[in-house]
């Protein structure tokens, strides 16, 4: 007993925090793909080192808590998310659906690694905003490839360089 409080604080925090990070987040889905729990993993390892660089004795122990907390939430968040492969399949649905389809006719789209697809439907035929830009409205589904489903409505304009961009979620 006397072995365990003689480890620093800060290192026994930074183990009770990822052992229920990770507890909590095996309880809360069983789906947690790979890229989340290792998302969560570095985010709390990376969180915990920069907290740890905050404040003195307790205070120190507390930012690291903190950090590990917030890089745990952070690194699983953006690790459920889309890879850049997904991305590029994602992206390249939505530039040809606001170039080149009618209203409603949707663009699908799928990354066959990784599982996630979706369908970017343009709406209305293009209209001039009040800066004078070309605009379209549109309707955006994805389901990242743990199965969650995402859906957005928004307008997307045309800027200078004849890209389309994201004006309103």
């Amino acid at each position: 007993m006397k072995a365990l409080f003689s480890i620093p604080v800060t290192i026994r925090m930074g183990v009770v925090v990822i052992s229920l990070s990770t507890a909590l987040a095996g309880c809360g889905s069983s789906s947690m793909g790979d890229r989340q729990l290792s998302g969560m993993l570095v985010g709390g390892a990376l969180g915990g080192l920069v907290g740890n660089q905050f404040g003195h004795g307790d205070g120190r122990t507390l930012s690291t808590g903190l950090g590990l907390a917030l890089g745990a939430y952070l690194g699983s968040e953006i690790g459920r998310s889309m890879d850049q492969d997904d991305r590029r399949y994602h992206d390249e649905a939505a530039r040809s659906g606001l170039w080149d389809n009618q209203s409603g006719r949707p663009s699908p789209w799928r990354n066959p690694q990784s599982g996630a697809h979706g369908e970017f439907t343009p709406g209305a035929a293009s209209y001039a905003d009040d800066s004078g830009r070309t605009c379209r409205r549109f309707t955006d589904r994805v389901v990242f490839s743990d199965g969650t489903r995402h859906d957005v409505e928004g307008t997307a304009c045309l800027n200078h360089a004849g890209e389309w961009v994201i004006r309103q979620r």
